[in-house]
């Protein structure tokens, strides 16, 4: 089983974005397996979107900016959610 940030990896390798990234869609399975969740919102990302997708807490800058954003825009989001796990911090508004 692939840890999740290796899950992402393997969705960005085919220009798919997650685009609600949060520690609600992150699930713990029976056998303590993390898993990446919720793909509902997923895009293939050839071009940068615009759309205004998601939960605010977790969007990227650009996001927030209505500007183009692209697959970074998860990273962000991966990184405000394990900033809220390890820091119990809210996540950038």
């Amino acid at each position: 089983v692939r840890p999740p940030r290796a899950q992402l990896v393997d969705m960005h390798r085919l220009k798919v974005s997650h685009r609600d990234l949060k520690p609600a869609n992150i699930f713990i399975t029976g056998d303590l397996h993390v898993r990446i969740g919720d793909l509902g919102l997923c895009r293939l990302m050839i071009d940068p979107s615009t759309t205004f997708v998601g939960s605010p807490m977790y969007m990227s800058p650009e996001q927030h900016a209505r500007r183009p954003y692209g697959l970074a825009g998860d990273v962000w989001a991966v990184r405000e959610a394990r900033r809220r796990f390890v820091v119990h911090q809210e996540a950038y508004c």
